[in-house]
């Protein structure tokens, strides 16, 4: 018995103190899978000790179980304040992190990063700030005046945004593409010149699903305006404003909800495997895209919320018809959202989200 109440107290303290050394030097600590198993094991063995030693202890034949359950929930609750207190002052915690000193010295890093048009590329002085804060300066959106700073932890994706104008609540902004939202003109071309199908092997090499969205440019532009751009242009100085117009009002037709973009049969919400993992989620082509990404965040609020539901062979989705104006828009953002993966490195227009208001124009969220 008292073997089995010993192992029953040390192994959910060492488990919990491995989990508590992962979160701090951001590594699984490998004794932790095996310490994990041990604690599954342990509870048979506590039952199976009390129906074996019924006769010889009676009540006391409980004390090693009570002992589990008791080590097990002080481990669980000090885990969770270990845990707390190592990454107290990090930037997975806004409420400690957020100094105003910090804020004065990223609000003055992301003025400049608006000012100086730092879109892709940014100074080292900018990085190096960034960097003294565990931060790194990863979108600068010039035309809306906001930028985002970033920080990854143990699977996780952290964001500071900082907006000029504030940022309104999610998916309540216009879903319009501008001209600021096009990325690369040259993935037009290549749109183009690949057509509709593609091997395995080109398939791997392009970022775009040719499947959905050449069929899509074909009825909104024309095989004659696609024909010109395939044959006669060579590089982004062949498109004229007038082209890149067109291009502009055909993908803003097919983000309105009135494309119903989302029925499209390349486009599904099903199951997704590969080996021992399994998930569930949104599937543009083959690209799968988890619901821990926004557009596949809001493809599940609109199903839990009616405004989509599952068509008859369990997989492709159906967009409701008597749709209120806060449903359009979101069914915007989300037929945006699938653009944004389907069209490459073409349209790249970001919905910023947010879970909290840190004030003066901060937001946080978290992945």
């Amino acid at each position: 018995m008292r073997i089995l109440i010993a192992l029953n107290v040390a192994v959910p303290f060492f488990l919990a103190a491995t989990m508590v050394a992962g979160e701090k030097w951001e590594l699984m600590v490998l004794p932790g899978g095996a310490l994990i198993l041990f604690l599954f094991a342990l509870v048979p063995i506590n039952i199976g000790f009390i129906l074996c030693r019924w006769k010889h202890y009676r009540l006391r034949v409980m004390i090693p179980l009570l002992t589990f359950v008791v080590a097990g929930a002080a481990n669980i609750f000090a885990m969770g304040c270990a845990t707390d207190f190592i990454l107290r002052g990090t930037p997975c915690r806004p409420e400690s992190f957020f100094s105003d000193q910090t804020r004065l010295e990223l609000t003055q890093a992301a003025q400049r990063l608006v000012a100086e048009h730092q879109r892709n590329s940014f100074s080292p002085e900018i990085v190096s700030l960034a960097q003294k804060h565990g931060l790194k300066p990863i979108f600068v959106d010039d035309s809306q005046e906001i930028v985002v700073f970033g920080y990854y932890h143990l699977r996780h994706w952290y964001e500071y945004i900082w907006a000029k104008n504030g940022l309104a609540d999610p998916y309540s902004m216009p879903a319009a593409i501008t001209m600021a939202d096009m990325q690369d003109w040259k993935e037009f071309r290549r749109i183009v010149k690949q057509r509709d199908t593609a091997t395995l092997a080109e398939r791997h090499r392009m970022e775009f699903e040719p499947s959905i969205v050449f069929p899509i440019l074909k009825d909104s532009l024309g095989k004659e305006f696609l024909d010109r751009v395939r044959n006669t242009y060579s590089s982004i100085d062949d498109f004229t404003d007038e082209d890149k117009n067109a291009l502009l009002a055909a993908l803003n037709r097919q983000r309105l909800a009135s494309s119903a973009l989302v029925e499209n049969s390349q486009i599904a919400y099903e199951e997704w495997h590969w080996r021992w993992q399994s998930d569930i989620g949104l599937h543009i082509a083959e690209d799968f895209i988890s619901d821990s990404f926004w557009v596949g965040h809001l493809l599940k609020q609109l199903l839990s919320e009616g405004v989509l539901t599952l068509a008859p062979d369990g997989r492709h989705l159906k967009l409701k018809a008597d749709l209120t104006d806060k449903q359009r828009l979101q069914i915007e953002w989300l037929h945006v959202g699938i653009m944004n993966i389907a069209y490459g490195n073409l349209v790249a227009k970001r919905q910023y989200v947010f879970r909290k208001n840190l004030g003066n124009n901060w937001y946080f969220n978290d992945w």
